[in-house]
């Protein structure tokens, strides 16, 4: 009798269930991962900040004549935000940074590769490369990328080049835009972070030393009031919530974008 109640089951409710179980040992193992390293969680979240938020070059960026390299962008192009409305550039950061010998980049300045569809069906349209904390708006929250590497389809990525350039695009308030096909972010500025860019000198110039600091984020930021214990308490609250579901946005959307990865292998 068990066996045929259990196959009368609807295929969606069996599958729904073997989601939530997934959800939960994947989250539980990512908690006692957090428990275990949170004194190097917290080293991995500050070098993620010292190295700003930005795109790797050769990113393309969505302008009103189509996609861009944001290289080859200048200082009062237009660019097509989330409203569709389209800004002029206010200024582009950029910092270079360099290895002379063939030992492997620095884990803290390796970009974060976001595979094509890796955040939903045909987004990003192809390969997306950020640095560590650059934030992408996920699911209504602005998401870093290093908080939604999943080992798969989200990776660091370690360039063969002996270079690596970022590049930041600079509007006239923060911003949602469009980089190969994903919602990316726009820079804001803080107290210290014009001067991680190379080429600080020029936004001073144009604008002053306080330039537009104090700008209000476009959207909620996911984790912001801590790390560890902010990430340890978003693993739970995933591992929970098959019998109490109290996930945030930012823990339902981390919980989406595994499950897509899990899909995909």
């Amino acid at each position: 009798m068990l066996c045929n109640v259990i196959n009368a089951e609807p295929m969606s409710t069996q599958g729904s269930r073997s989601i939530n179980w997934e959800r939960t040992r994947r989250n539980l193992l990512s908690a006692g991962g957090i428990l275990a390293g949170a004194a190097l969680s917290q080293l991995a979240s500050k070098r993620a900040n010292a190295s700003a938020s930005c795109f790797l070059r050769g990113t393309h960026i969505l302008t009103p004549q189509g996609e861009r390299r944001i290289e080859d962008l200048e200082i009062g192009d237009p660019v097509v935000t989330l409203t569709g409305d389209v800004k002029p550039i206010e200024w582009i950061g950029r910092r270079i940074y360099k290895r002379t010998s063939d030992r492997d980049w620095v884990e803290s300045i390796r970009p974060v590769r976001i595979a094509a569809g890796a955040l939903g069906v045909g987004v990003p349209h192809r390969e997306l490369f950020l640095s560590q904390a650059h934030h992408l708006l996920i699911d209504g929250v602005l998401m870093r990328a290093i908080d939604i590497l999943n080992g798969s389809s989200i990776t660091l990525f370690s360039p063969a080049e002996s270079e690596i350039e970022y590049l930041h695009i600079k509007l006239p308030m923060h911003d949602v835009i469009f980089a190969e096909g994903a919602l990316s972010e726009t820079l804001i500025l803080d107290n210290d972070a014009i001067e991680r860019f190379d080429n600080f000198v020029e936004y001073e110039r144009l604008y002053g030393s306080k330039g537009s600091f104090g700008e209000v984020p476009c959207g909620p930021i996911a984790w912001s009031n801590g790390v560890s214990r902010g990430r340890f308490l978003s693993r739970m609250r995933s591992a929970l919530s098959p019998w109490i579901d109290r996930r945030t946005a930012a823990d339902r959307a981390r919980d989406r974008l595994e499950e897509v990865a899990d899909a995909q292998t």
